[in-house]
């Protein structure tokens, strides 16, 4: 039996956790894929969930709705709809998970 990559979620815990911890921020799901390299690492804090994941060696970022946990919302496009970034979120980005 192939044993996990866990990367994903210690960078997430060593680099993200920190910066939202004060917001309430804290993992609550982590889920390793057999194949592909793929991961997820889902924090929430009161109605706000946010989701990283990693398919096929990118890393990608989410958000969510308590309410609605299932729809996941790309954080450019909800960069770009706030105003808050030209390019935009993490959508695609290349970072270091080692």
């Amino acid at each position: 039996m192939p044993v996990p990559n866990t990367d994903l979620l210690r960078a997430v815990e060593k680099v993200l956790v920190p910066r939202v911890h004060h917001l309430g921020f804290a993992i609550t799901e982590h889920q390793e894929g057999q194949s592909f390299d793929n991961a997820t690492v889902t924090l929430a804090s009161g109605d706000v969930r946010v989701r990283v994941f990693r398919e096929r060696g990118i890393v990608h970022m989410d958000v969510a709705s308590a309410h609605s946990p299932h729809a996941w919302v790309d954080s450019a496009v909800l960069m770009k709809h706030l105003c808050l970034s030209k390019d935009a979120g993490f959508f695609g980005s290349s970072v270091s998970t080692g």
